[in-house]
Parts: C-alpha cells; sequence; structure tokens
C-alpha cells in the first residue's frame, strides 16, 4: 500500500518495505535519433534530467544513432542502438520490395501481421529476423543491443516530439508499437511534452486508438488541439496533463534572468511540412531586412535544424551570413541577445518565449499553423501569428513585427510568468510518472526473472478464470474509458475534500478503499483535488494491473478499517444492496457512493438497465433508505449526468468502532 501526497510522489510508510531490484532501467525514446535538432534535443535533455532526479540509482538508456552527441547532452545516459531499432520496428520481415508489388490492402494486412508477430511472439520474429541477416552475413549484435533494453526496462518515456501527425505517420506507428509492447509486459509507459496535430494516415490512427488509452500517462505541448485529437483516440481526460513544451524548462534555465539584447531574430524550417516556399522566404527576408535597418536591430539568425534535408543554416545563410562568433553559439545563446524573434521555426520561438522575448510565428501550412495557435494558447496569445499564404501577408508581418517590438519589455512579466507556470506543470506530470511507476513496482524479491515470469502468468491465468467463472456477466469493463468516470471520479473526490473535518491534522494520512476501482481513475482524481495524504487501495472482481486486490463485494468485505470507502459504479450491480450496506459501519468512517436513480427526469427504462447489467432500479429515497437504515447519514450530495446520477457522501454514526470491537472477520476471497 503506497502512501501518496496530492500533487506529490512519497516513499511507502515504515514498517512496509517494498522490495525491488536495486537499478530500474528507463528507457528514453526520442523519435529523433540523430540528435541534430536543437529543439528535440533541448527535450530529451529535459526528460533525461527530470527522470535522473526521480529516479537517481537508475539506469537511463537513451535510443541514438549517435552516442558521442548523446554524451555531451546527456551525461551518464546509455547509448542504445537506434540501428538495432530499424531493424526491429521498421525493416520489414518480407522484404520492401515484395510488398511494393502487392496490392495496397494486401501489404497493408501483412504489416499489421508483421507487428503483431514481433508484439505476441518477439521470441519467434526475433529468431526469424537474427536468421535472415546471418543468412545475409549480417551482424545481431545491434539487435541484440536494442532489444536487451526495450524487453527489459521497468519504464519507457517518449519525450518531447511534434511526432502525432501524418508528417511522421511512420516513424509514430514505430514509436507505438514500442509503447504497445511496453504496456504488454506492464511497464510503465508515457507520452511527454507531445504535440498532437490531427492525422489522417489509416495505419497510425489504427494503431493509435489500440495504444493511446492504455498508456499510463500522455503529457500535451498545449490544449488546443492535442486533447480534443487524443479524445477521438479514445483517450481519456484523466490520463492526459498539459504541461507545455518541455524544452522551455532548458530555455528558461539558461537566460531567464538575463536581460535581453536589442536584435532581431530570424528562424526559419523548410521542409515537407512546413510549406514555406521560395516566394516565402523572398517577403520574409526583404521585410525583416528593411524593419532591421529601421529598428536599428542587428540580424540575428536562428538555426534550430541541422538535419541535412532541412538544414536550417543552410537557409539563413542566404538572408544574412553569421559571423564567427554566432556559428560558435548555441540557438538558446543566439536567441538571448534578441529584443524580438521572427520564427518559421516553432523551436526558435520556444527558445524565445521562454526567456521573456516575444516571437511572432510563421506559418505555410496546416500542420504549422496548429503548433503556433496552441504555442500562442499556452502563452495567452502573446504569440501573434503571421498566415504567408495570405494575400497581405508582407504588410501583416510588417505591422507585427514594429508593434511587438514597441511592447517586447511590457509582455516580459507575462511571458515569463506563464513560462514557470508550464515547468511547474511538467515537473508535476513527470512526479505524477513516478507514482504511477511506484505503485505498480512488483513486489517480489530478488528471485530470477523466470519466477517473475511465473507469478505473472499465474495472475494472467486467475484472472482469466474468474472472468469466466465468475456470475454476474456484464460489467461494462469495455466502457471504463468513458468521460463520465472521469467526471464521477473527480466530483467524488472534490466532495471528499469539501466534506473532510477541516479540524483534523492534516498530515495524519486518510486510509482510503475504492470498492470496484476498474483502472484506478479515483486515484488520480485524489492525487489532483485532495489536498493531504492519502493511502489508497484499490479492490476489483477483476484486478486489472498488480497494484488491485481481487474482492467479490458479495461475498464480505475488505479486513480493514477506512477511513472513507469508495463505491462509484458499484452499486447498480449488486444483487442485495441491504445486506451490503449493513455490513459497511463497522468498516469505514465515511462513505461515497453513486447510484443512477430511476426517478431522474432522463432515467432509464427498466430494459436499458438490464442491459447495462444492473440489478435493480431504486429512486433516490429507497436508495438513500438502505444506507440510514443501518445508521449513516447524509453528509452531502452532488447531482451530474443531467440529473441521472447521484454522489452521496455520508458519515458512520457516532456509536460504531473500528472492526475489532465486533470480531468482524469476513471471507475476501
Amino acid at each position: 500500500m503506497a502512501l501518496i501526497k496530492s500533487g506529490d510522489a512519497s516513499p511507502p510508510p515504515e514498517g512496509e518495505p517494498r522490495k525491488r531490484p536495486p537499478s530500474r532501467r528507463i528507457l528514453i525514446e526520442p523519435s529523433a535519433h540523430h540528435l541534430l535538432n536543437a529543439g528535440d534535443a533541448a527535450m530529451l535533455q529535459v526528460a533525461a534530467g527530470r527522470a535522473r532526479e526521480l529516479w537517481p540509482d537508475s539506469q537511463i538508456g537513451v535510443i541514438t544513432e549517435s552516442p558521442d552527441r548523446l554524451a555531451s547532452l546527456c551525461p551518464g545516459t546509455f547509448a542504445v542502438s537506434a540501428i538495432g531499432r530499424h531493424i526491429w520496428l521498421e525493416q520489414p520481415l518480407v522484404s520492401s520490395r515484395v510488398q511494393r508489388a502487392l496490392p495496397t490492402v494486401v501489404a497493408t494486412r501483412l504489416r499489421w501481421l508483421e507487428r503483431w508477430l514481433r508484439t505476441s511472439h518477439p521470441h519467434l520474429a526475433s529468431t526469424l529476423i537474427r536468421t535472415r541477416r546471418k543468412l545475409k552475413g549480417a551482424g545481431n549484435s545491434e539487435l541484440r543491443d536494442f532489444l536487451d533494453w526495450s524487453n527489459r526496462c521497468d519504464v519507457l518515456i517518449v519525450s518531447g516530439a511534434g511526432l502525432l501527425t501524418d508528417a511522421y505517420a511512420r516513424r509514430a506507428t514505430s514509436v507505438l508499437e514500442l509503447v504497445n509492447s511496453a504496456v504488454r509486459r506492464e511497464a510503465t509507459t508515457a507520452l511527454m511534452g507531445q504535440g498532437v496535430s490531427r492525422f489522417t494516415d489509416q495505419e497510425l490512427v489504427a494503431m493509435a486508438r489500440v495504444v493511446l488509452p492504455r498508456v499510463d500517462l500522455i503529457g500535451l505541448r498545449e490544449e488546443r488541439t492535442s486533447r480534443p485529437v487524443l479524445r477521438d483516440m479514445g483517450v481519456p481526460d484523466r490520463k492526459m496533463v498539459t504541461t507545455g513544451d518541455d524544452a522551455l524548462e532548458l530555455a528558461f534555465a539558461a537566460g531567464a534572468d538575463l536581460p535581453s539584447g536589442d536584435g532581431l531574430g530570424l528562424g526559419l524550417r523548410v521542409a515537407r511540412y512546413s510549406g514555406l516556399t521560395q516566394a516565402h522566404l523572398e517577403m520574409v527576408a526583404a521585410v525583416v531586412t528593411e524593419l532591421g535597418r529601421s529598428l536599428q536591430a542587428r540580424l540575428v539568425p536562428i538555426p534550430i535544424s541541422e538535419v541535412a534535408k532541412e538544414n536550417d543554416a543552410v537557409v539563413l545563410a542566404r538572408i544574412h551570413e553569421p559571423g564567427q562568433q554566432e556559428r560558435a553559439e548555441s540557438p538558446i545563446g543566439r536567441v538571448q541577445r534578441c529584443r524580438l524573434v521572427v520564427a518559421g521555426s516553432y523551436h526558435a520561438a520556444v527558445f524565445a518565449l521562454a526567456q521573456g522575448i516575444p516571437a511572432i510565428g510563421l506559418t505555410a501550412s496546416d500542420y504549422y499553423t496548429e503548433k503556433f495557435l496552441g504555442l500562442a494558447d499556452q502563452f495567452n496569445g502573446l504569440c501573434p501569428l503571421v498566415r504567408l499564404n495570405h494575400p497581405s501577408a508582407a504588410e501583416e508581418l510588417r505591422s507585427s513585427i514594429n508593434e511587438t517590438w514597441r511592447s517586447a519589455r511590457d509582455v516580459q512579466p507575462a511571458l515569463l510568468a506563464a513560462t514557470k507556470r508550464q515547468i511547474g506543470a511538467g515537473r508535476a506530470a513527470y512526479r505524477r510518472l513516478h507514482c504511477v511507476e511506484d505503485s505498480r513496482a512488483i513486489v517480489f524479491s530478488s528471485r530470477g526473472g523466470m519466477w517473475n515470469r511465473t507469478l505473472r502468468t499465474a495472475r494472467d491465468i486467475k484472472r482469466r478464470v474468474m472472468t469466466t467463472v465468475v456470475p454476474g456477466r456484464r460489467f461494462n469493463c469495455a466502457d471504463q474509458d468513458d468521460p463520465r468516470w472521469d467526471e464521477r471520479a473527480s466530483v467524488a473526490s472534490r466532495l471528499l475534500a469539501q466534506m473532510l473535518d477541516q479540524s483534523a491534522s492534516p498530515n495524519t494520512p486518510i486510509e482510503i478503499a475504492d470498492l470496484g476501482c476498474g483502472n484506478e481513475r479515483l486515484r488520480w482524481a485524489l492525487t489532483k483535488n485532495l489536498n493531504r495524504e492519502f493511502r489508497y487501495r484499490g479492490y476489483d472482481l477483476r484486478p486489472q494491473s498488480s497494484t488491485v486486490e481481487y474482492l467479490d463485494v458479495r461475498r464480505g468485505l475488505p479486513p480493514h478499517f477506512f477511513d472513507v470507502i469508495f463505491c462509484l459504479g458499484l452499486v447498480e450491480y449488486l444483487p442485495d444492496v441491504e445486506t451490503f450496506a449493513q455490513r459497511l459501519p463497522g468498516r469505514c468512517s465515511r462513505l461515497i457512493i453513486s447510484y443512477v436513480i430511476a426517478d431522474s427526469p432522463v432515467g432509464l427504462t427498466t430494459h436499458e438497465r438490464r442491459a447495462r447489467g444492473w440489478r435493480h432500479s431504486y429512486t433516490r429515497e429507497g436508495l438513500e433508505a438502505f444506507f440510514a437504515g443501518v445508521g449513516f447519514s447524509v453528509e452531502g450530495s452532488v447531482v451530474i449526468e443531467h440529473g441521472q446520477t447521484v454522489v452521496w457522501s455520508w458519515v458512520r454514526p457516532r456509536q460504531y468502532g473500528r472492526p475489532s470491537d465486533f470480531g468482524v472477520a469476513e471471507e475476501t476471497s
């Protein structure tokens, strides 16, 4: 049972040591393995640094094709072969030449078959790949290195990237396949600092719908586009948190306390996804050069990417050839010499805003427009946007530069405040991820991996048997990620926060039981809304993780006393509510339950209730009678879901003691 403080991760209580291998393995997938993009590299540095702070004794591996560059960016990390990753995830088992000759439908199904084989039968897939490479005279050391990390990591983090978009569909699909394998192994998984665009690629959409709802945590760069898109993919809100771009922290630490310069910064990106054409470049160069002279501002080129096909420095050199000092500076250092940055590359704007320097976004594609609009939202609209495809783009750019230049010093405090807020949210998200991993830590001794696999297999067999044998048929598990469940958990946790006795010491941990906990959504609602420490124990008839204990409430309750017992979406399935209510007074001080009442203005019919597997149709008054009859009294209630559902908070009668006073020892199976 883990001790959790709202918004933070705390060690387990004394007397409950958690046995765990001494060194966790954390694998970071940066998506851009060349490390030639300063924005991607900055997000990787922040991810590795935060992981090191939270897991100081861990081994941190980073997938890369440039170990030397990784060593300078993230000292102390292990380089994991990107070549091995390519062999495993992106090199087809059936040659590309054969796949190109097949009909599109057949080729697509063949790729899905290969992914299924790698995920469900990795040993067989590995044998096939190794054998094929041996026959070709190729070595397998890179593949072994990658598989050693990907198959044994405790935590998989996909560091910040604008990954989920059609522009990177192939790479995004392979990343999600890697995440899927980790999910199946019950490793902790997170996609942090993610920029999400609308994507239509069929294979990516299909993969996203399968994988993303099962990821433990997704950190978003912005709310405007990312959250609606991921909701469409089936990701529940409780698994998403908006953190801003992780690179903000690196830029803020480098220059937020320094006075900004007087230069006019310019960053441009010419690539298939940016939409910038030669005509756009000529127009931007003319306007920036003209205004640089009129404002007496030195032009400062800010290249972000050194990738061969999108080398920003080559493009910017056509407008302004940098001096020797500028060539030696990092992009963040160049931004520090600016009063304003005109950014046709996303991270040129991020590096500027993080240091309190305003930026103007240039866009010529829907993809970049969505990125900059999301960035502007994160900075309260203080990042104006110029669409280069607009007929009056030159005049809009000229006007925007003049206006932003004049107000640059005035908006600096607001930009820095927005940066601090996002850095705080990002760090909180990593603490939350640490909490997830901590609660999932397998309480095995240092016995070998075969023992762990045996216990996991036994647990899976038990779960399958219980699913088949236990009567009760429908428990609507397929609907557990419905947003209504998040609303119910959030309302219940806030109700508890309101009803807790304020005179009680906030340092005293609250013992909480969640009966019918499902996928433990209530745990995270409590972490967010309950401003005190608590110990959480989840119980369910069909445990979905190692942190949930098996319990059939029809046969009994946990043999413990709790300060609060939650029953959300559970009572509807109980055949005997009265008996259940009679068992509760000696087990808790406070009870929080939800029920879909039959006398709602928009109530369900009896047939609809039976179709959901519900066993009865109580009115609000009728259900309250069961709990009032055993001495509980209502201290608060909330009506949600258009009046269909009521969430109650009940208090235990004073005359009841703890379970030991009654000799209660019911079986819990």
